[in-house]
């Protein structure tokens, strides 16, 4: 009995004690970490000391390493070899589990070395490193845990390396690497380093900034409203050829004062400056409001302007060398000052402003996009600049000008031996002549040009050789039309004069061959329609004025199928020969032909053909038609031109069913208008 006692007792022991040790606390079970160590290509490292705040060891002969009996917990595990740089990872050890693969990759001991940081401001910092071999170097940095911000990479392979890393944010703290890329493609890195920016605000930009040239130079200086904050350094100056840039900064150091002098610049080239501050710490503003300057003086490399670069603000002479050209975009603009602002070479007054032309001069504009080029003058008067001229052996054969409207000019275009093509262009308001080409020696044609209220609409004269052509061109409110005399060769058609003063068409040509054809003079012409002393031929013009065609005594030209308006109520004369003694085709040389033409509204054949020298009636004419303003006259589709005055609305085509019709030489239709059947 006592025995069965005994033994209840120490099984009521035994469950009461294994009770109280599933009450009791249980203890955590360590764990390890372990991995491998590489260098940089891959090669099995031993003999590295890898450690944390528990425990160290040395990796084996495989690379490998393991940190048994640690505490679980977060950790940073270190590995470190007097021959290469050294690493450190955060590592979370858990209870009971062995960490595997915590690898290494070491960067070999002065491959990446003298890191520096410098010129550290609020916004931007400097750092440079040099590698041990020829290497394209960049940046990894960021603010976080994750480096997920990246320099670009060099594109050249080099020793030492320096970045410059901008637009950072103010009082942060950026960690960083450098890193390397070897000519075989391996990547190696630095350990992690740390900067912090500085709080210090940007300054303000400065204001106010102007550009000016200096005179009798290719430099130009800048200005701009001095420094007023205690926090200052200096000032950034940046330039570019476009308004889009790229910008680049031309001081090599920060300027101290609100000025700076830019030289070496290029005539004919549009510069664009803008300028900022430097506060104490080296922090930049932004920039300052952008200010150009179109260089004028001697260009000598092939430029273009654009429309883009609009306006182009020419303040001093332009001369485009020789070998060099200027081509002007369509749609450019170019506006040019009231005299030359910095190099007056005029001995008394005002030197005017002038586009020289040595080699070449391409205006390229469109009848949507045309090439603009205006006085830039408070006061708009005729002759503000002096125009464009062609210098002697400029280079007229790959000039060439079209779609370009001119204005205020003394001469629009000035050729001083002769003129490149003129196509689609209009010259507007200018002192003497819209066009004046002289003493050429090559063909040029000046075709669809519009000359309005110039003293001359376009002159071409003393032509040695090659033909002059003027053709489907329009001359409104000038004095003189057309001047053309003296050329060897020259043909003058399907122009249209508005309102000529003194001459419609003024010609005096030394070739039989040379024609003035198809020409309208009207719309209030109030002068002599076509003036002849050459040899040219003046066949199916149609004019209206109050001479309507003035032969002189040198003249011995040929004149058929003209349309002649002669308002006999004004006492307007159709054909006027103006010699000293009346005209006798048995006197002359060479005498004049005057066949089938049609004058409207004389009386008599006084005022149909005249002499000038005593007033009597022109002899030598035949088979001219001839109407009185008391018939129904040859039937203009604009009714009378005389009552009341034509003006430029007029139109002088005949009407249908007019007796004009094949009326002509060679059965030639009269006047510049065709006539319908």
């Amino acid at each position: 009995m006592k025995n069965i006692r005994y033994i209840a007792i120490v099984i009521s022991l035994f469950v009461l004690f294994a009770h109280l040790g599933c009450m009791s606390t249980k203890v955590a079970s360590p764990g390890a970490i372990s991995g491998t160590i590489t260098d940089i290509a891959g090669n099995l490292l031993s003999g590295v000391t890898v450690s944390s705040t528990e425990a160290e060891t040395v990796s084996d002969v495989y690379g490998k390493w393991t940190l048994k009996s640690l505490k679980p917990q977060i950790t940073e595990v270190v590995a470190k070899h007097e021959k290469y740089q050294s690493q450190s990872l955060t590592v979370e050890v858990v209870s009971g589990l062995t960490i595997e693969n915590v690898n290494f990759v070491m960067a070999a001991d002065g491959e990446l070395n003298t890191i520096f940081v410098n010129s550290l401001t609020s916004t931007k910092v400097k750092v440079t490193f040099n590698s041990k071999y020829s290497s394209n170097g960049y940046i990894e940095y960021g603010t976080g845990g994750i480096l997920d911000l990246k320099t670009p990479e060099e594109p050249i392979a080099k020793y030492s390396h320096e970045f410059e890393i901008s637009n950072l944010v103010p009082a942060t703290t950026y960690r960083f690497r450098c890193a390397i890329v070897d000519e075989y493609g391996r990547t190696v890195k630095s350990e992690m380093r740390t900067f912090t920016t500085n709080y210090t605000a940007r300054p303000n930009p400065p204001a106010n900034l102007t550009v000016n040239k200096m005179a009798n130079s290719s430099a130009v200086q800048l200005t701009w409203d001095g420094n007023t904050d205690t926090d200052f350094s200096g000032y950034n100056v940046y330039r570019a050829s476009s308004k889009q840039g790229p910008f680049t900064k031309v001081n090599s150091v920060p300027v101290p004062q609100s000025s700076f002098g830019d030289s070496g610049l290029e005539p004919g080239t549009k510069y664009y400056y803008k300028v900022t501050k430097l506060s104490g710490g080296g922090d930049e503003s932004t920039f300052s409001s952008v200010d150009s300057i179109l260089m004028p003086g001697y260009l000598t490399k092939n430029t273009v302007w654009t429309e883009a670069e609009s306006p182009y603000i020419l303040t001093g002479d332009l001369m485009i060398a020789p070998n060099s050209s200027l081509v002007i975009d369509q749609g450019a603009i170019v506006k040019v000052e009231e005299y030359d602002l910095w190099d007056n070479d005029a001995e008394i007054g005002k030197d005017l402003i002038e586009i020289s032309v040595y080699g070449t001069l391409m205006v390229q504009g469109t009848s949507l996009a045309p090439v603009s080029i205006v006085s830039n003058a408070a006061i708009l008067n005729k002759g503000s600049w002096d125009g464009i001229v062609f210098k002697q052996n400029s280079d007229l054969s790959a000039s060439i000008i079209k779609g370009l409207h001119l204005h205020n000019a003394v001469n629009g275009l000035f050729g001083e031996a002769g003129g490149p093509i003129v196509r689609d262009s209009g010259f507007y308001s200018c002192l003497e002549n819209g066009i004046k080409y002289l003493a050429g020696d090559e063909n040029v044609m000046i075709r669809n040009v519009t000359a309005d209220s110039c003293a001359v609409g376009i002159t071409v004269s003393e032509y040695s050789a090659g033909r002059v052509q003027i053709f489907d061109s329009n001359i409104k409110n000038c004095f003189d039309g057309i001047v053309c005399k003296n050329n060897i060769t020259a043909e003058i058609e399907n122009n249209k004069i508005y309102r000529s003063a003194n001459i419609g068409i003024n010609v005096g040509n030394l070739n039989a061959a040379s024609k003035v054809r198809l020409n309208t003079i009207g719309w209030g012409a109030s002068g002599i329609g076509i003036l002849c002393e050459g040899k040219d031929e003046v066949r199916r013009n149609t004019v209206h004025a109050n001479i309507c065609i003035e032969a002189l005594e040198s003249c011995s030209g040929i004149f058929r199928s003209n349309l002649l308006l002669a308002d006999n109520k004004k006492n307007s004369i159709g054909f006027l020969y103006n010699a000293s003694k009346a005209y006798s085709s048995a006197a002359v040389t060479e005498p004049m032909t005057i066949e089938y033409n049609a004058i409207w509204d004389v009386t008599t054949a006084a005022k149909k053909y005249a002499n000038a020298f005593d007033g009597s009636a022109l002899a030598g004419y035949s088979n001219d038609l001839y109407f009185s303003d008391m018939l129904v006259g040859p039937g203009l589709q604009g009714g009378n031109p005389f009552t009341p005055a034509a003006d430029m609305n007029f139109i002088y085509t005949p009407a249908v069913g007019s007796v004009l019709f094949g009326s002509g030489y060679d059965y030639d239709t009269i006047g510049a208008e065709n006539v319908p059947n």
